[in-house]
């Protein structure tokens, strides 16, 4: 996983050390909503949590920084990418930092940036649900659905198309069919996760 505790835990007990301080509790949330509320609450009721680092994966953070706000718990997390995080910030999520490197809510905003500047009008999305799940699970729907949204809200002009890929798919026969002429060459642009 991306921002797993493996990569992250280093950095978070180098700036333990450097305070002086050894108060750190780690816990799993497997990228599992029931786990990481579990695990939430196992550790708000010891009563030694000041601040909760992660959980990082979408489905883990949502319900963990919606009960938070309740608790007046602090939440940071480099997770946190979906739509939902930015515009239901301040009634579901008021507690909640996201530092993490971009979000998809950024990376909507590039296209349309690319999209005004290039003078571009079509963009056509083919996407897998379960695609780029390394990252976390259902990586492409969350981003795929962000970006789409995001357009229709901050750029309608802009002309959109997006085709699922099933289980078994010949990309090739796809691309033929679905991106072909009308959203192949200039002025279009075709997104593909997978």
């Amino acid at each position: 996983m991306l921002f797993s505790i493996n990569r992250i835990a280093p950095a978070i007990e180098m700036a333990v050390d450097e305070l002086h301080q050894n108060n750190l509790k780690y816990a799993d949330s497997r990228c599992d909503i029931s786990a990481a509320m579990n695990e939430a609450i196992n550790l708000y009721i010891e009563g030694t949590v000041h601040l909760f680092l992660g959980p990082v994966c979408d489905y883990s953070v949502a319900p963990v920084a919606r009960q938070v706000k309740f608790w007046n718990i602090p939440l940071i997390t480099a997770g946190a990418m979906a739509r939902d995080f930015v515009f239901s910030r301040s009634s579901e999520y008021p507690l909640l930092t996201r530092v993490g490197p971009v979000n998809f809510s950024s990376l909507s905003m590039f296209f349309v940036k690319f999209f005004e500047y290039s003078k571009w009008k079509k963009l056509k999305i083919l996407y897998e649900k379960s695609g780029h799940g390394d990252v976390f699970e259902d990586y492409c729907h969350l981003m795929v659905t962000a970006i789409h949204y995001d357009i229709l809200d901050m750029a309608s002009w802009i002309k959109q198309d997006y085709f699922k890929l099933d289980e078994e798919y010949d990309l090739g026969q796809i691309l033929g069919k679905e991106v072909g002429l009308s959203f192949g060459g200039r002025k279009y642009l075709s997104l593909l996760c997978v």
